[in-house]
């Protein structure tokens, strides 16, 4: 074995160095000329907004929108069409259809969702919306789904038509939105005003607030808020065209006409994934008008004192976008793909000298994207050399990486200010619509929206050469969606009923009734909706878990272990409407039928028989008064076990409908204390104020003799009460019967078999 010349490794490790050293000199020279062209194109864009913006100053704005919500809304409401594309939206749809319906500032709309045939949970969604409100409306596409976005518009659009010829009028415009979006109350308002004058109507798409630190999801604020309150102006006065964000756009009667007429009834483009940047151009071309229309309007609230306050809003719709990196850049390489390669593909470099010149914007992140990571690896490598230095001194140096005077060191130094005037102007847009503490944030956020658009422009190529080197059609790429919650829309002022309308389990109007009838005699809310079978106490539980910020969780008590029942007293699960449900890792999970104070839930914690940590979950009230009642008594379910053990031994259920009939057994339990204030037989404030004193009886004598004792019941009702119990609790097989698991007649066959047995 040779012994190792240090000396000619040396050398070895200089001459690698110096090729490396002037190769960093190369690429920061390239790299810095293509930035300064790409920082001149933003700082164009940068000066022309100013300049409009100085030029605009105190004319008000070209379509004499009213700062005031009453003038706004004080003009004729034109009929308005909503159309809403839907695959896979059944966790989110009912949420969108409800919030728009309770909150919207306009009453002459109709709602329509396209749905596919092969995806019934959201079908079922929109028709039991529809069920509620009759302006919602389902319309199905004629063939199994995915397929592009603008296919299912274009299905929405022929559903909408066949609709007016059934009324015998026409919708003056059709609004175009997705299943995740928060349309401002004063949406359709502003529209109804501008629509006599455009035929495309863009209004702002914002994102939901995020918290600071969520810095996938919020950087999605910093780039709308960016677009949508600069970019999309600048456009409009340099272009006349103004490209639809696909949601809060809004096609005029006639926009529609000529879109299908220019394209054999098919307004939207089934070979685009953008269709609504394709139709944007097509509406210029067809000689109509496109608008960006950015309103801020004084709206009124209820202040802390009871008086109406007025404050000042952007109109606009706002959604959340994504929040993990792997469906951040899925959804953006969806954008990539449509506008950068497919759009130039097919719409190429047509119109005037402004539009080409947005095209070239829309398309430079091809370049741009890979090469700011190229930057980000030079200046790596940059501080790798500097760090060799600090650690490992050498007798020996490197010329200066960039030579103070030189062109390479001309064009750094131009591009940093330009870098500056960047971040000034991303923060600017960013503070004044999410505060300071986004945009002092924003310019780290930058770094995350250039990586996020470098890995989402490798997908889109990816995607683009693969479909046109096989001929795979290019389909809808679904993003997962999230609708905020009732407490996030409404800044966390959330009260249950705005909740549960929010939800969709019930109208808003069934809220207000039932807010009118606790004027009369007092019960909460939730429980005097429950007992006007205006909502299911699984969807009241859903409400309870999102005003409390938990999850919702049902369960089945035969399913829950001895050992972990005997944790909680009866006694305590009775007074706090608890119970346990399992064991999760070293936490022990406990069911809840309303949420608890922190006082509450600590002396629960201290009644429970385990050296476990406690975590709560929201269960529908059946669950939780149904464990109450039979858990502690093995036996009293024992009936039900020979039921559900008859059935399975007859093959005529499997495991699933096992859990199913169990639930509907639940469901059909009643606890005597409810039943008794339903009746009228006593109050709830009178049983209240009993329970106070009855849950300290170390005896804790059946509830019944309890209000017998104080003269609050009789013998009488105290039967009575016991008889409907007794009558509404289902037992295995009519719940099998109603559930349509076994006919009627087999229901009377094993009911026979029982008796036999």
């Amino acid at each position: 074995m040779l012994p190792l010349n240090w000396q000619a490794l040396e050398y070895m490790a200089i001459d690698a160095a110096a090729i490396g050293w002037f190769g960093l000199q190369a690429a920061i020279a390239s790299i810095a000329f293509i930035i300064l062209l790409s920082s001149i194109d933003d700082l164009f864009v940068d000066g022309t907004y100013w300049f409009l913006r100085l030029k605009r100053a105190g004319r008000g704005n070209v379509y004499g929108l009213p700062r005031n919500a009453d003038d706004l809304t004080a003009i004729e409401q034109k009929p308005l069409a909503v159309m809403v594309p839907a695959w896979e939206e059944s966790a989110v749809i009912a949420r969108m259809i409800a919030n728009t319906i309770a909150n919207i500032k306009y009453d002459n709309y109709h709602i329509f969702v396209g749905v596919y045939p092969n995806d019934s949970d959201t079908r079922d969604e929109v028709d039991r919306m529809g069920r509620m409100y009759p302006n919602v409306h389902r319309v199905d596409v004629g063939h199994p789904g995915p397929t592009s976005k603008a296919d299912c518009l274009n299905w929405l659009i022929q559903g909408i038509f066949g609709f007016e010829q059934h009324q015998g009028h026409d919708f003056a415009g059709v609004v175009l939105h997705d299943a995740e979006d928060v349309i401002h109350p004063y949406s359709f308002a502003v529209v109804n005003w501008v629509l006599p004058y455009l035929d495309l109507i863009q209004l702002p798409v914002y994102s939901m607030p995020r918290r600071p630190g969520q810095m996938v999801a919020s950087h999605y604020m910093d780039e709308f808020a960016e677009w949508h309150t600069k970019d999309m102006v600048v456009r409009e006065a340099l272009t006349g065209i103004v490209p639809s964000a696909g949601v809060a756009t809004t096609f005029s009667r006639l926009a529609l006409e000529e879109l299908s007429r220019d394209n054999e009834d098919l307004p939207f483009n089934t070979n685009s994934l953008t269709e609504d940047y394709d139709v944007a151009q097509r509406i210029q071309e067809l000689g109509l008008r496109g608008g960006f229309v950015r309103h801020e309007l004084d709206v009124p609230y209820e202040a802390e004192d009871g008086y109406t306050d007025w404050k000042t809003e952007v109109v606009s719709t706002r959604e959340f976008f994504p929040d993990k990196l792997k469906y951040s850049i899925r959804q953006k390489s969806r954008w990539m793909l449509g506008i950068s390669f497919v759009g130039w593909e097919q719409i190429g470099w047509r119109g005037s000298l402004g539009n080409r010149y947005f095209l070239y914007r829309d398309r430079k992140g091809i370049v741009t994207a890979p090469l700011s990571m190229l930057a980000y690896f030079v200046v790596l490598n940059v501080v790798m050399y500097m760090a060799w230095y600090l650690l490992a001194p050498v007798d020996w140096r490197l010329p200066t990486l960039v030579e103070a005077g030189s062109p390479a060191w001309y064009l750094v130094m131009i591009n940093l200010v330009f870098l500056a005037s960047r971040i000034f102007h991303r923060a600017w847009f960013v503070g004044k619509l999410h505060g300071p503490v986004h945009a002092l944030i924003s310019p780290a956020r930058i770094v995350v929206s250039n990586f996020i658009s470098f890995f989402a422009s490798m997908r889109a190529g990816r995607q683009y050469i693969v479909s046109r080197l096989t001929g795979k059609k290019l389909t809808w790429d679904k993003t997962s969606h999230n609708y905020p919650s009732a407490s996030e829309i409404l800044d966390g002022q959330a009260r249950l009923g705005e909740v549960l309308a929010q939800m969709g389990a019930v109208r808003p109007s069934d809220v207000d009734a039932a807010l009118a009838e606790q004027g009369n005699v007092y019960r909460p809310l939730g429980l005097l909706m429950l007992d006007q079978n205006l909502v299911s106490d699984e969807d009241l539980a859903k409400g309870f878990a999102e005003l409390a910020g938990l999850a919702f969780e049902s369960f089945s008590v035969h399913d829950v272990p001895d050992d972990l029942i005997e944790m909680m007293p009866q006694r305590i699960a009775a007074e706090y409407g608890a119970f346990p449900i399992r064991i999760d890792g070293k936490c022990l999970v406990i069911g809840l039928r309303e949420p608890l104070t922190k006082p509450q839930r600590a002396v629960l914690e201290d009644e429970v028989h385990t050296d476990l940590n406690v975590t709560y979950v929201l269960s529908p009230r059946s669950d939780i008064s149904f464990a109450i009642r039979f858990a502690y008594d093995g036996h009293l379910m024992d009936a039900t076990k020979r039921d559900l053990n008859l059935l399975e031994k007859v093959g005529v259920v499997s495991a699933s409908d096992v859990t199913r009939i169990w639930r509907g057994i639940r469901r059909s339990y009643t606890p005597f204390a409810d039943l008794a204030v339903r009746l009228g037989y006593v109050t709830h404030t009178e049983l209240t104020q009993m329970l106070g004193d009855f849950w300290v009886r170390a005896d804790l004598p059946f509830i019944g003799d309890y209000l017998l004792e104080l003269g609050l019941l009789t013998d009488e009702k105290v039967n009575e009460i016991l008889r409907i119990q007794d009558a509404e609790l289902a037992d295995a097989l009519t719940v099998a019967a109603h559930l349509g698991l076994i006919s009627e007649s087999d229901r009377a066959q094993l009911e026979d078999e029982r008796e036999r047995s």
